[in-house]
This record gives C-alpha cells, structure tokens and sequence, in this order.
C-alpha cells in the first residue's frame, strides 16, 4: 500500500521508527518572525511561508489559536487512521469557544485567553471498529501538541526591546 488517504503508511512507520531510535530527531524548534503591517494587522513568516494575520480577509489571532487546535486534531486523527488501515471518508470539526477581552483592552476582568474550548470530531471511515474509535479517541485527548499548549504548561517569556532611531546630526 502506497498511498492512504493523500499519506505514505510507510513514510508515517519510518518516522515513528526514527523517533523510537533517536528521541532527538523527534524534537522541533521551530522560529518565526511577525511584524506589524499597520492598523492590527501583521505578517509572519516561519520556514519560507507567510501569513497575513487579522484586517479584513483574514482571521484573527485568537481565531488561529482555535484554526491550529482544529488542524492539530485533524492531522492528528489522519495519521493514525492511515497507520490503522481506515479509509477516511470524510472528517470534519467543530470547536465552540469562550474569552473575555476587558483585560486585553486594559480593563478589570478574567485572564483574557480561552476559559472554554469544546470540540466535536465527526469521522466517517470504512469499516472503522468501536476499538478504533476509542483509539482514536485517546489520541485526541493525549496527543495533540496543540492541544497539550492549550492546556497549559507553556512557559512564556515575553520580551519588549525598544529600539531607538539614530540621533540625526
């Protein structure tokens, strides 16, 4: 089997393999710059792509949190069912959540992230067993490293340097 929902079963078993042999490669250190555009809006770039963040035609930062949970739990669900042998079908979620900005806006208020965050996964596969979807099942709740940073545990370390312009003369 060569190809299994748009995956190589074998590329994904080589990379597992890989990471069982050398807990080193499977480390990521990813590194990116975003800057400002005008108005909110920013631009970042990351590994030779670039996204244009909030203005009008594009989502929001907190929005994005929500779109890189959903896609985390999608590759996530993707994957394993490929290793499983599952023909996806179809694959679809839902994510409902809550935040309060007065405190982003200065005000007295909740910490001013997510408080909430539900997510309904809808899996149509050939075939699937209730086993494989309590499997899968597990994976969502355990596996996700977006999911694990939403969670909590994340050790943030936000800096501001102020850059001063040359004085002229």
């Amino acid at each position: 089997m060569s190809s299994l929902n748009g995956m190589d079963p074998a590329d994904i078993a080589a990379a597992i393999a890989e990471a069982k042999a050398d807990p080193a490669r499977s480390e990521r250190h990813p590194h990116l710059v975003a800057e400002w555009t005008g108005a909110d809006r920013s631009r970042v770039r990351i590994d030779g792509k670039t996204l244009d963040v909030s203005g009008p035609g594009h989502l929001d930062a907190m929005q994005l949190v929500l779109a890189a949970y959903a896609a985390c739990i999608i590759e996530l669900i993707a994957t394993h069912a490929t290793l499983m042998g599952l023909t996806i079908r179809s694959l679809e979620l839902e994510l409902d959540a809550h935040f309060d900005v007065r405190a982003y806006l200065g005000l007295e208020g909740p910490a001013p992230g997510y408080d909430r965050l539900g997510l309904t996964a809808r899996l149509c596969a050939d075939g699937i067993t209730d086993e494989q979807a309590q499997r899968l099942q597990e994976w969502m709740e355990r596996a996700s490293p977006v999911g694990a940073t939403l969670a909590g545990g994340l050790q943030l370390r936000p800096r501001l340097e102020i850059v001063r312009e040359p004085a002229a003369g």
